[in-house]
């Protein structure tokens, strides 16, 4: 920023200026907040997704080790639970 010598005649354009400036750095600066906000919504939001599905796939592998040790076979365990049989033998 080039610094202007301040006269009756150049004062307005000079503060006009200034109000431009500080415009613009204040919509960058409320622009990049609410970006940011945005952001970390967006990033709760997805980890309360990928959790969720977790613990569900937790609750399923659990039930499926409950039933193969209640004496279930591994094809009726797949078929009740969707999992695979790969997945049950874990």
């Amino acid at each position: 920023m080039s610094c202007k010598r301040i006269t009756a005649g150049n004062y307005y354009d000079i503060m006009n200026e200034n109000d431009y400036r500080n415009a613009l750095d204040f919509a960058k600066k409320k622009g990049m907040l609410e970006g940011h906000k945005k952001g970390m919504q967006q990033g709760v939001q997805q980890g309360i997704r990928q959790g969720m599905q977790q613990g569900m796939q937790r609750g399923i592998m659990q039930v499926a080790r409950t039933m193969l040790s209640s004496g279930m076979d591994a094809d009726s365990v797949a078929a009740l639970t969707g999992l695979s049989k790969e997945q049950i033998k874990r």
